[in-house]
């Protein structure tokens, strides 16, 4: 709030953006795109899903069975991008191929 001294009262500020901006993540976007109610095939988009998050974690398991205290995780880094990177992929041919 903000005094007006024309009328002597306090008035709200006005805000600089008309409408509301959105925060929410890209990936999280995509996500909510392709399992959206509305999506045609969605059963069969859920389960593809399902399974690429097994062998996501399926492989994030394999890398820490071979972790030692103290190494680089430079290559942890690089397997998560791969993962987010497989996800987006996969959100995109969704989108894509209409289902």
């Amino acid at each position: 709030m903000r005094f007006c001294e024309e009328n002597g009262l306090f008035e709200q500020r006005v805000p600089r953006f008309e409408k509301r901006v959105d925060r929410r993540h890209m990936l999280y976007k995509l996500h909510e795109s392709a399992t959206s109610k509305d999506t045609e095939g969605k059963d069969e988009v859920l389960t593809k899903l399902r399974t690429l998050e097994q062998i996501c974690v399926s492989e994030v398991d394999a890398f820490l069975e071979k972790f030692e205290p103290g190494q680089p995780t430079t290559e942890f880094d690089e397997l998560l991008k791969d993962i987010v990177e497989t996800e987006v992929k996969f959100y995109k041919w969704v989108s894509g191929s209409g289902h």
